[in-house]
């Protein structure tokens, strides 16, 4: 018997999930040319995904509240509560 099996492929470029895991966050997000890509607030219980074939820039506020994945990589709580951090996910990263 034959089975039939799909590959799975991850899209080529970036690809980053914010979670709001605890409160609310301020994110900012720009892309390779300084356009911005979103800017705005994340609640716990949201996530919202972000693609871009080259970078993603982001600066978080309140990093404790949200939770990254990127291509796929669970990274977690991106920084402590209150904290503002600022991050680059290039295309080709290993993480």
């Amino acid at each position: 018997m034959e089975k039939n099996v799909a590959a799975i492929t991850m899209p080529a470029g970036v690809n980053l999930v914010i979670s709001g895991v605890d409160g609310k966050s301020w994110i900012g997000l720009t892309n390779a040319n300084g356009e911005s890509v979103f800017n705005g607030q994340i609640t716990a219980g949201e996530s919202m995904t972000f693609t871009d074939p080259q970078m993603i820039k982001a600066v978080i506020g309140n990093a404790g509240a949200v939770a990254l994945k990127v291509n796929g990589s669970d990274l977690g709580v991106a920084g402590a509560n209150g904290e503002v951090v600022r991050l680059d996910f290039g295309a080709n990263q290993s993480l």
